[in-house]
């Protein structure tokens, strides 16, 4: 892959862009291809010298769209509208409803534009875990759809700066937003001046003492995002006059704290029952919410899961080979008729999880409202303690539906623009799987139309609200 050093630098005199875009994660690529594609001179930075290792919540795109090619397929009938009023009864009625008619009735268009760039999904979709439809596209090939990405944005003339770390916004006197200062590996202050600048610079999952301001519950979870989410935009954009929305609002991820990271549990949300340090049973491992809540509240936010361990060997590789990790270390382990739970601390005594899982296994109906029941091979099962990840924030700064960053009073802070999970509103209470990339993409590619049409280059009079449609 091509890129710019940042070395080369930029001269503060002048405009040395007509947009800026900071971050190079999905959101950062869509708009500066946005950009681009509208003529305008585009500077993406990033301050990682790796541009995968970015604030992407996924190692694999999900992307939710209302796609007549591959629903039609299998038989599904779907549409922008009912996609619309998924989402938002999913969010709680807590998203901004203008900003979600955009995002589900944009997606099969945004879905469209990523294939045209390169990006291979696969030819079928999916209704993954905790989604709400069969409507998730999957990309075949996440880290190549972006190497597609990055290497159109560079065939487009973008200017791409590595190890440039991103400080602060830089405001004229009448506090429009004229372009941001920056400082390259070697400690020197650069500044890059535009018309327009658009942050996508993630959210602040990683900053356990801000998200403990919400929920002080929050605050001990672990970061899945390795300190790469610490909300540093965020602060900026607020600085600049930016009003927030939906802060208290989270995605948390079940899974195992290991030596090695944290590794997502694995396995279908039914395939298993969780219990307490005591070996009973408490909560319906259906209810998502409930289980999140039961989490949260347990001592040291510790639960333990069991399973049949034969269900290890029918889990995708790359899975598979997270719970084998955990096993090898000793975080997880596999319980036979003679393995007891000795040495792993805080565990239940394996008694009291076999007559957990024979009492979750007889009788026509569950006690805890579980409907779909899957038997657990006593004899044979794998244990392991689950935790929650911070994985992402909801909430971020408000826009309008070009990315354009909005005050308390609903004006904009002129000169700036936001996409991807810095923003707030779109989702609400809840993220349906699969939103968060579109989000990104969406917003991302309205926010880079807008910005290069503040720099009077093609402005896009479609963009936004008004390019909505009834369907693809």
């Amino acid at each position: 892959m091509r890129r710019t050093d940042a070395q080369q630098g930029f001269s503060s005199a002048a405009a040395d862009a007509d947009v800026i875009v900071v971050g190079c994660g999905l959101a950062g690529l869509s708009a500066a291809l946005a950009a681009a594609q509208r003529r305008a001179r585009v500077v993406l930075f990033d301050s990682s010298s790796d541009l995968f290792a970015t604030n992407d919540v996924a190692d694999r795109l999900y992307f939710n769209a209302v796609d007549p090619e591959r629903q039609g397929d299998l038989g599904i009938t779907d549409s922008p509208e009912l996609f619309y009023r998924q989402t938002l009864a999913a969010g709680g009625g807590r998203a901004d409803p203008a900003l979600v008619k955009i995002l589900c009735y944009q997606a099969y268009i945004a879905l469209k534009w990523l294939e045209g760039f390169g990006v291979g999904f696969e030819n079928k979709v999916r209704q993954i875990p905790g989604g709400v439809y069969p409507r998730t596209c999957v990309a075949s090939d996440y880290r190549a759809g972006r190497l597609a990405m990055m290497n159109a944005a560079l065939d487009a003339g973008v200017t791409v700066l590595q190890g440039l770390t991103f400080r602060e916004l830089v405001l004229d006197a009448q506090g429009r937003v004229t372009g941001v200062a920056a400082e390259d590996a070697d400690g020197r202050r650069r500044i890059l001046r535009a018309p327009a600048t658009v942050l996508a610079t993630g959210g602040f999952a990683s900053d356990a003492a801000l998200c403990a301001r919400h929920d002080r519950r929050l605050g001990a979870l672990f970061d899945m995002r390795g300190g790469r989410a610490s909300g540093f935009g965020l602060r900026a954009a607020v600085k600049a006059g930016a009003y927030l929305v939906g802060t208290d609002y989270f995605s948390l991820t079940m899974g195992t704290a290991g030596r090695a990271g944290f590794a997502v549990c694995p396995f279908h949300p039914l395939r298993f029952i969780l219990v307490d340090a005591s070996g009973g049973r408490v909560v319906n491992e259906q209810d998502r919410e409930a289980v999140v809540e039961a989490l949260l509240d347990a001592p040291g936010n510790v639960l333990w899961l069991a399973a049949s361990f034969s269900d290890v060997a029918r889990l995708p590789e790359v899975r598979r080979g997270r719970i084998e990790a955990l096993l090898a270390e000793g975080t997880a382990r596999r319980v036979t008729g003679s393995e007891d739970m000795a040495g792993m601390e805080g565990a239940p005594s394996r008694a009291s999880i076999v007559d957990a899982v024979r009492t979750y296994g007889e009788g026509p109906g569950d006690r805890l409202g579980k409907s779909w029941r899957v038997r657990i091979d006593d004899n044979d099962m794998l244990v392991m303690p689950v935790t929650l990840g911070r994985s992402a924030t909801l909430g971020g700064v408000r826009i309008d539906g070009g990315g354009r960053v909005l005050t308390a009073s609903g004006e904009h802070v002129e000169g700036l623009f936001a996409a991807g999970e810095i923003t707030g509103g779109v989702h609400g209470m809840r993220c349906v799987p699969g939103n968060l990339s579109l989000e990104s993409v969406v917003f991302g590619r309205e926010a880079g139309f807008a910005a290069a049409g503040l720099s009077g280059l093609r402005p896009d009079p479609e963009c936004g609200r008004s390019r909505l449609r009834s369907g693809p």
